[in-house]
C-alpha cells in the first residue's frame, strides 16, 4: 500500500518549461526537431532540450552538458531496443528527467562523468534500469525503477553519488547493486520484492545505507568478496527471507547509542535496559541484545520498532499563472506550490536570470522589463528539505508598456491637395511588441481597418479636412498621429480648362493665319495680272 501511496504521488508530474542562461538556447522537439536526437545533435553545452508528449524509438547519445527534459513522464517516452541503451550519457553536468524510459539493454547509462541528475522519471523494462560506471558526484532521485530484468540501478566504479528518494520495485535479481564503488549513498529508498535488495561485491566500501525501507526481499542486503567498512543504519529490514547475507566482510550496523542501528522484523529480543551497555534500568526502544547477522557483523544496538520512514521523499510541485498573453503594464505572476506530505518550506524565483529570491521576503514575482522574452525561473522546498527540480521555466513572457509611434508623411500638415483623391501614407514602429494593424479615417468618418502603411480617400469635396492614422501594436496598445489640409480642385480645373483651350484655339489661329496669308497672296496674283501690257 505505501509503495501504490507515493506511486500516486510520484506519477502526478508537472509540466515544466526551460529558460536559457547566459546565451543558452531552448530547443523543442518536435517543434523544432523531429527527433530528440536531432536536437542534441544541434545544441550546444548549457542548452535545454524540451521534449513534448509521445513516443520517441531512439538511442540516444548525450554527448554535451545540457538538461534534457520531458513534458510528462507519463507520456513523453524514450523506448530503445532490448540490445542497446536507451540513453548514453558521455558528457558531465547532464539532467534527464520528465521521462519514461524502456525497452532498452539499459535504460539510462552514465559513463567515466560528473554531476549527472537523474530524476522524476519512469524507467522500466530494460535489463538495467540506470547503470554508473566510472560516474561521480550523481544523483538519481525521485525515480520509479521497476520490472528491469536484472537489476534496477547498478554503479560499477563509481564513487560519491546519491541514490535518494526513488521507488525501486519488482526488478529480477538487485534492487541497488555495487561493483567497485564506494563512498556513495543510498538513503531514503523503497526496495520492494526483489532476489537481492542491495548488493555489494568486489570491494564497495565506505558506502552509506540509511533510512531506506527494504521489504518483501528474498535478501535484504548482501556483502561479499569482500566488501567492508560500509555504514548501515536507520533502516528498516521488513519480511525479507533473509534480511542480511554477509561473506568475507565486517560492516558497521548502527550509529551507536542512543541514535541506534536498523529495524529488523525477526529480530526477538527484548528492551528492559537502556545505556550504552544495555545494563540500565528501563526501556529505551532498543533492543538489550544485538542483532547477531554473523561473527563479524552486528546491529549493536537493534532497534525495536519501526522507524517512520514514510517520511516526505517527494519534492513539492509549484505552478505559475502566466497567462502567455502580452501584458502592458508591470505585473505579478502568482506562483502556488503544493506539499501533499511535509509542507512547503519556501518558494524561490529568479527573474531574467537575476538574483534568487523567495516569495516570504520579496514578494511573488513581479515582471517589469519591457520584452517578448522575459523569463521566470521557479522553485520551491518542503519541510522534509526536498527541493523541486529541475527547477521549473517560463520563457517568452511578455511586456509592453509603450504605445507604438506613428508619423503620416502625406497629406503634409497644413498642405493645399488639389485632386479629390487623397493619398495617406505614414511611418510606423514598435521595438517590442510589433504591430499588429492600422486604422484609417477622414473627419468623423468610420475607421477603416488597414494592414499596410498606405490608402487612398476618394472623391474628397472642396474644403479643409483632417486625416487621423492609428496604429495597433500586439499588445493592444494604440497610438494616433493626424493631419489638416485643405482639397481645392478649381484651380486644377482652370488649369484644365487653360490646357484645353491651348489645343483649342491654337490651331484655329494657325488657320486663320495661314487663310489670310492665302487670301493676301490671292490679291497680290491678281494685281500683278492686270498691269500686265496686252499683245499685238
Amino acid at each position: 500500500m505505501l509503495s501504490v501511496f507515493l506511486l500516486a504521488i510520484l506519477i502526478s508530474l508537472f509540466y515544466f518549461e526551460p529558460r536559457p542562461v547566459n546565451g543558452a538556447k531552448v530547443l523543442r522537439v518536435p517543434q523544432d526537431y523531429n527527433t530528440i536526437q536531432g536536437a542534441l545533435n544541434a545544441a550546444s553545452s548549457g542548452d535545454t532540450i524540451l521534449v513534448g508528449e509521445g513516443t520517441y524509438r531512439e538511442q540516444l547519445k548525450v554527448e554535451k552538458s545540457l538538461s534534457l527534459i520531458g513534458q510528462n513522464k507519463l507520456t513523453t517516452i524514450i523506448e530503445g531496443n532490448s540490445t542497446s541503451e536507451a540513453v548514453d550519457v558521455f558528457e558531465s553536468f547532464v539532467t534527464i528527467s520528465g521521462f519514461t524510459i524502456k525497452s532498452g539493454y539499459r535504460g539510462i547509462t552514465v559513463f567515466d562523468s560528473r554531476n549527472t541528475t537523474i530524476t522524476g522519471n519512469i524507467i522500466s523494462a530494460n535489463t538495467v534500469g540506470v547503470d554508473l560506471t566510472g560516474a561521480n558526484f550523481s544523483m538519481v532521485s525521485g525515480n520509479i525503477v521497476t520490472a528491469n530484468n536484472l537489476t534496477g540501478i547498478a554503479l560499477s566504479d563509481a564513487y560519491n553519488n546519491t541514490i535518494t528518494g526513488n521507488i525501486i520495485d519488482q526488478n529480477n535479481i538487485n534492487g541497488i547493486g555495487l561493483v567497485y564503488s564506494s563512498n556513495n549513498t543510498i538513503k531514503s529508498n523503497r526496495i520492494n520484492s526483489h532476489a537481492n535488495a542491495t548488493k555489494f561485491i568486489l570491494l564497495s566500501v565506505n558506502n552509506t545505507v540509511v533510512n531506506n525501507i527494504i521489504s518483501n526481499n528474498t535478501n535484504g542486503i548482501v556483502l561479499e568478496n569482500p566488501s567492508n567498512g560500509n555504514f548501515i543504519f536507520h533502516n528498516n529490514f521488513v519480511n525479507n527471507t533473509k534480511q542480511a547475507v554477509v561473506v568475507s566482510s565486517q560492516n558497521t550496523w548502527d550509529n551507536g547509542y542512543p541514535s541506534g542501528g536498523n529495524y529488523w522484523s525477526d529480530y526477538t529480543g527484548v528492551d528492559n535496559y537502556s545505556g550504552l551497555n544495555q545494563d540500565q534500568i528501563g526501556s529505551d526502544g532498543i533492543g538489550d541484545t544485538p542483532y547477531i547477522i554473523d561473527v563479524d557483523n552486528r546491529d549493536k544496538y537493534p532497534l525495536m520498532n519501526k522507524l517512520d520512514l514514510i517520511t516526505d521523499l517527494i519534492p513539492p510541485v509549484t505552478k505559475d499563472n502566466y497567462d502567455g498573453l502580452w501584458h502592458t503594464t508591470d505585473f505579478f505572476t502568482v506562483l502556488t506550490a503544493t506539499d501533499d506530505l511535509s509542507g512547503v518550506a519556501e518558494t524561490y524565483y529568479k527573474i531574467n536570470g537575476g538574483d534568487t529570491r523567495n516569495v516570504t521576503a520579496s514578494g511573488m514575482p513581479f515582471i517589469t522589463v519591457e520584452s517578448a522574452n522575459d523569463t521566470l525561473e521557479y522553485w520551491s522546498t518542503d519541510l522534509a528539505g526536498n527541493t523541486e527540480n529541475p527547477h521549473k521555466f517560463v520563457i517568452n513572457i511578455k511586456l509592453d508598456k509603450t504605445n507604438p509611434s506613428i508619423s503620416i508623411i502625406t497629406p503634409l500638415n497644413g498642405s493645399e491637395v488639389t485632386s479629390s483623391i487623397v493619398n495617406v501614407t505614414w511611418t510606423i514602429s514598435d521595438q517590442t511588441s510589433g504591430i499588429s494593424r492600422y486604422q484609417v479615417r477622414l473627419d468623423s468618418g468610420s475607421w477603416t481597418n488597414r494592414t499596410v502603411t498606405y490608402y487612398d480617400f476618394i472623391d474628397v469635396d472642396d474644403g479643409n479636412h483632417q486625416i487621423y492614422v492609428r496604429a495597433f501594436d500586439n499588445a493592444g496598445r494604440s497610438q494616433i498621429d493626424s493631419v489638416k489640409f485643405t482639397v481645392n480642385t478649381s484651380a486644377a480645373r482652370l488649369a484644365r480648362d487653360l490646357e484645353l483651350a491651348k489645343w483649342i484655339v491654337l490651331p484655329a489661329l494657325v488657320v486663320i493665319a495661314v487663310f489670310i496669308v492665302f487670301q493676301y497672296r490671292k490679291r497680290r496674283m491678281k494685281k500683278r495680272l492686270r498691269r500686265r501690257p496686252k499683245g499685238p
